[in-house]
């Protein structure tokens, strides 16, 4: 027991030494300089310096794995039908490149391939439908490389929340159940272009062109059904999904109508190639499908 104290003691003799002698130099060295409190501040500074270093390295440090990007400011043009899950996606994309500004140009997929057509500023294009995509192919104007298929949606009917018109299916539309029905331009709105093609596989379309209201999109479908304007609309189920204005009716028919494909591609005359293309590579991750599936949608392939 006595040896055990008398280590004890030896080595607390041993620390303090060693301190003595590290104050010591400290004294010595502080009087060489001509002062100490000059000392003091050029070990503040130093100090200082080395934390200042520390933090910005660990800010410019990436996640393992990936190339921080530059400050870019992303222009994607997308289906209007695409805004509410893009906006979530966006954000998420963020919490890996937060220098790139993910700027987002909602429209009928029809009024985006004009406006690309026509030179606005475009560096990723997401159509609802394969025929906006081709078009822009067909002109060049598509890097064709980059382009894939990258999700599926369904056409369906709905009607006003507690509606009491008794509209169970397409072809009520045809009846007296329905005096105004809303649906997409088929001019430039892909979800118009399935609805024609779901009334004309019914047989139903000259019966209801006199009651049908044109909308330049599916958003502007959605408004007229939930505000009660029209008393039922033709939309994508992610649509109606979105709204607690409006309740489905009835799904499109199997076989009813061309199989509903979102391709997405670099645009030709991208400023941003590189933020495009991880972007769209994004787009395709496990986690941007959990995000897409959580807001109706089904990933192509």
């Amino acid at each position: 027991m006595k040896d055990s104290e008398g280590k004890l003691m030896r080595d607390k003799k041993t620390t303090i030494s060693t301190m003595l002698v590290i104050i010591l130099s400290f004294v010595l060295l502080t009087g060489c300089s001509g002062s100490s409190s000059s000392a003091t501040s050029t070990t503040s500074a130093a100090a200082a310096t080395i934390a200042a270093t520390t933090d910005t390295a660990a800010a410019a440090t990436p996640s393992p794995g990936v190339t921080v990007l530059p400050d870019t400011e992303l222009m994607v043009s997308a289906a209007a039908s695409l805004t509410d899950v893009l906006t979530a996606l966006a954000a998420d994309f963020n919490t890996t490149q937060p220098n790139v500004s993910v700027l987002l140009n909602f429209g009928s997929s029809g009024e985006l391939q004009q406006q690309i057509e026509s030179g606005a500023p475009a560096d990723l294009f997401l159509s609802a439908s394969s025929k906006q995509m081709d078009a822009l192919k067909n002109e060049d104007l598509m890097d064709n490389i980059s382009i894939l298929n990258l999700l599926n949606n369904e056409v369906v009917l709905i009607v006003p929340a507690g509606s009491s018109a008794g509209i169970t299916s397409f072809p009520d539309t045809a009846t007296d159940k329905v005096t105004t029905l809303a649906v997409g331009d088929p001019e430039s709105v892909p979800a118009g272009q399935y609805a024609a093609e779901v009334f004309s596989f019914l047989g139903i379309s000259d019966a209801v062109s006199a009651k049908t209201v044109l909308c330049k999109d599916v958003r502007q479908v959605l408004t007229y059904v939930e505000t009660g304007e029209a008393d039922a609309g033709i939309v994508y189920a992610t649509d109606a999904y979105s709204s607690k204005g409006v309740a489905i009716a009835a799904q499109a028919p199997e076989g009813s109508h061309e199989t509903i494909v979102y391709p997405a591609g670099i645009v030709k005359a991208a400023t941003h190639r590189e933020a495009a293309q991880a972007f769209l590579d994004y787009l395709t991750t496990p986690e941007a499908a959990a995000i897409f599936t959580s807001y109706g949608f089904t990933m192509a392939g």
